[in-house]
């Protein structure tokens, strides 16, 4: 018998291979065409000696991706705040050919402390961390990493937002002046 695979490429070109005979009913192909990203689909079918063509129940799908998850739009809102409030960072993020596995934000704190973050999708492709460890003043700098389902990494760095604090203090006494033994409260 003859095995075959038909192997449709991303631009839905078709190549049509003969499957080598290892043992018993196992059979293989080497397939190099894959320069072009995107999603190949494959079908394996059988002729026999009398010329019957069947095809077998393996159709599938393989996806080559050579392209980074793309990120933009990377922001802090607010861009400065005060101690312990929030503040929110967003991304978007996209990937054409595999798709966005994980986001994340890696945070270095004023004191050269880090931490790192997993952003959650919120919707369309946009993600998001919010940030509530806001107690040591200064810049916050922050980078944003994507991986996506091929493993492909990227990241998208040089962004920051502030922490500080203003207090006014007022100081009055009862009377405008005082004697030089007077208890001045």
């Amino acid at each position: 018998k003859n095995v075959s695979v038909n192997i449709t490429k991303p631009d839905n070109t078709t190549e049509n291979l003969t499957m080598m005979h290892i043992v018993n009913d196992y059979y293989y192909c080497i397939f190099n065409d894959t320069i072009q990203p995107g999603v190949y689909n494959y079908s394996i079918y059988v002729t026999d000696h009398a010329n019957n063509t069947d095809w077998v129940p393996e159709i599938g799908e393989f996806t080559i991706d050579f392209d980074d998850p793309q990120i933009k739009t990377v922001s802090a809102s607010p861009h400065t705040v005060g101690f312990g409030y929030n503040v929110t960072i967003s991304a978007n993020v996209t990937d054409s050919v595999s798709g966005v596995d994980t986001v994340s934000v890696n945070i270095t704190y004023p004191n050269e402390t880090q931490g790192n973050y997993t952003m959650s999708y919120t919707s369309g492709d946009t993600y998001q961390y919010v940030f509530t460890d806001t107690w040591l003043v200064g810049q916050y700098n922050y980078t944003i990493w994507a991986t996506d389902n091929s493993s492909n990494i990227n990241s998208s760095s040089g962004h920051h937002f502030h922490v500080s604090a203003q207090a006014t203090m007022s100081i009055a006494t009862l009377k405008n002046s005082y004697s030089g033994t007077q208890y001045i409260n």
